[in-house]
């Protein structure tokens, strides 16, 4: 797999999760950056000519579709860890509870305390795992939302791609070297 052309995939991606080849050339295609030593006059070169700027404008738009991507991955994975971190306090929470009630249960005069207290820890926790529970539900349908207006730009992007005429480039009258 290391022979394929595709095979150092995974060591482009640059940190922004995006193919660091679509990044380059999303910032460098200009028509001055596709200069070349040879020059090209004609109908097929005026044809690609005038693809180029859409062209520009669809990998700019790729470009934007990975930030959206990647914003969208990095709101679940924060909501995730912060459901996570609510898990635990509230579990901690409830371990300090239980042991401060039996502490409290080591005397008879303290068991009816004791008791409050359990009883009160346990509404708390339950009430708080609910409430992360809700959190992430919200979160899942918010980027669930973006996910979906995201996969709607690519459909869009996929119609929109321009190409040149390839049936005027064909013909050998429509390429003139300089």
């Amino acid at each position: 797999m290391d022979g394929h052309r595709w095979g150092g995939w995974k060591q482009a991606v640059d940190p922004r999760g995006l193919h660091a080849n679509v990044v380059a050339a999303a910032n460098t295609a200009t028509m001055r950056a596709l200069a070349t030593q040879v020059e090209w006059e004609g109908r097929a070169a005026e044809t690609y000519k005038s693809s180029v700027p859409t062209q520009v404008d669809g990998l700019n738009a790729i470009k934007d579709l990975g930030i959206q991507m990647r914003n969208s991955m990095n709101d679940l994975a924060n909501g995730i860890e912060a459901f996570w971190l609510m898990v635990r306090a509230t579990l901690s929470a409830l371990a300090i509870a239980v042991l401060a009630a039996i502490l409290g249960a080591a005397s008879v005069v303290g068991i009816p305390a004791a008791l409050v207290v359990l009883v009160g820890a346990i509404g708390a926790a339950i009430n708080a795992i609910f409430t992360a529970v809700g959190g992430v539900e919200s979160l899942v349908n918010t980027v669930s939302a973006q996910q979906n207006a995201i996969v709607d730009k690519i459909k869009e992007l996929g119609g929109r791609w321009a190409s040149t005429d390839t049936g005027g480039m064909s013909e050998k009258s429509a390429w003139e070297v300089r």
